[in-house]
């Protein structure tokens, strides 16, 4: 992979900013354009991940919960109200403060989508302006910063214990919901895989296909461009054209 005329076998760490629609496009227009994004995401393979430590409760379950969000223990990074599966209400979108945070993974990597919303002075509760974060990380990088930098040299021996103790506090929340009448999504069970095991790490091809993003193609982007990387319509790190663009980051070992 090249970027910014840098070349790479093993990333380990790409942040792509994506700017959303032009300036005080609705949130209506801003939401169905993330959701258009994670379908996209969706049909390249990635697909919902749960972090260990917490219930398996999917989007469909949310009404269930009924306010009872202690049920999920703490806040948790994989809540039900981000499950790319299930669409909020315009209500439910308003409602969240700033950061919208969906999490997805495919075979070795984790991607963070996070758009950030910021409401319009005029129209606060109609218009705002978007910068829509997808953040994409190797298991054995993500597994790493749990924990402390003192320990981080010793990750892969201390990770079965940590693992287990995750799992254990995803056992108890899921028992408290069951007993609300929630369903847990038991056919999940995504592990650390085998190259994250060996601290190794594929070539991000995959990730790639799918995140290539095009914004020649107009203003909704899409990855017309999944089999190159620069882009052949975008050979530069940044354009900008209707309001959007993108900016590519790396961090390489």
């Amino acid at each position: 992979m090249a970027v910014e005329g840098e070349g790479s076998r093993h990333v380990q760490v790409l942040n792509i900013d994506l700017r959303g629609l032009p300036d005080h496009s609705t949130d209506q227009q801003n939401q169905a354009f993330v959701y258009r994004l994670l379908k996209t995401l969706k049909s390249g393979g990635w697909q919902t991940h749960y972090f260990p430590s917490e219930p398996r409760i999917p989007g469909a379950q949310w009404h269930k919960l009924d306010g009872q969000e202690s049920l999920l223990g703490m806040t948790p990074l994989s809540h039900p109200l981000f499950d790319a599966g299930r669409e909020m209400s315009l209500k439910e979108w308003l409602g969240v403060s700033t950061f919208y945070d969906w999490y997805r993974y495919q075979g070795d990597f984790i991607a963070h989508v996070r758009p950030l919303r910021s409401d319009s002075k005029s129209a606060p509760l109609e218009t705002g302006v978007y910068l829509i974060s997808l953040n994409l990380m190797s298991l054995g990088s993500f597994w790493a910063t749990i924990f402390a930098e003192e320990q981080r040299a010793h990750w892969k021996a201390l990770l079965p214990a940590h693992l287990q103790a995750l799992l254990q506090r995803r056992s108890q929340a899921e028992t408290r919901a069951r007993a609300a009448g929630v369903n847990i999504e038991q056919s999940y069970a995504h592990r650390p895989s085998s190259a994250a095991s060996r601290g190794r790490h594929p070539w991000l091809t995959g990730p790639l296909q799918v995140l290539a993003w095009c914004t020649f193609s107009g203003s909704a982007c899409r990855p017309v461009c999944a089999d190159t990387w620069p882009c052949r319509h975008q050979p530069a790190a940044l354009r900008y054209r209707r309001g959007a663009w993108g900016r590519i980051r790396s961090g390489r070992r």
